[in-house]
């Protein structure tokens, strides 16, 4: 028998569904409940994904590192604007948060009319690069190429030619560049690890506020959960 096998029988996987005759039409916001789980499953699977890339003995690491970060952050952006609109339609209330104190301060900072500058940058990320590929940010890096006596490599290939090894190099750079100027600078790449650090951490802290909140939405919404009987 495999550990995993082990864990498997050691720790049985427990499901829970709405009991029969629950009118789940009646609950208005069932699904905004169901929002906020979805950004948590996503939120945990860039989390997975960042630890699985991090470890990743490849050429492509460190731009995957920096897709996942994108990734990762944009769906801690996208987390951070369904709170406010949860705030502003008093769905989710600080009270909720019953007096924990980490996710108090984690709470402030998402929900201040004058967010922090790691927030903001969390906006900045998910507006400009989590699949939206802000053109600003492209034309600004051609800007900035444009200077240079010569361009910098835009793409590289395998001598194979073969579609998966061949690299577009630009346009991770053109994301450092909009986060910290100049992506060679070794000062400005020592920011750049330093502000991915603590993106990680607030895609921690953030899933863990949502997996607070979602159970007592729940209770609260008056939804009683049973276990699903192993067929």
């Amino acid at each position: 028998m495999t550990a995993s096998e082990e864990t498997k029988v050691s720790n049985p996987i427990k499901r829970l569904r709405f009991k029969p005759g629950t009118d789940l039409r009646a609950v208005d916001d069932l699904p905004y409940i169901l929002q906020l789980a979805a950004s948590l499953e996503s939120l945990r699977a860039a989390i997975r994904w960042f630890e699985y890339v991090s470890e990743a003995d490849t050429e492509f690491r460190g731009r995957d590192i920096v897709i996942t970060v994108i990734t990762g952050t944009g769906w801690c952006g996208e987390t951070f604007c369904l709170l406010k609109r949860g705030v502003t339609a008093r769905t989710v209330k600080r009270s909720m948060l019953r007096g924990a104190k980490d996710l108090e301060i984690l709470w402030d900072r998402i929900t201040s009319a004058e967010p922090d500058e790691m927030v903001r940058n969390v906006h900045r990320i998910r507006s400009n690069h989590f699949a939206h590929w802000n053109p600003k940010v492209f034309q600004n890096y051609v800007a900035w190429q444009s200077d240079k006596p010569e361009s910098e490599a835009f793409v590289e290939s395998d001598s194979d030619g073969k579609f998966l090894n061949t690299r577009y190099t630009w346009p991770w750079p053109a994301f450092m560049y909009d986060l910290v100027g100049d992506p060679n600078g070794q000062e400005n790449q020592e920011r750049a690890l330093a502000m991915f650090r603590e993106m990680g951490t607030l895609w921690f802290q953030t899933a863990g506020l949502i997996a607070h909140l979602i159970p007592i939405l729940i209770q609260e919404r008056g939804l009683s959960l049973e276990e699903v009987a192993d067929s």
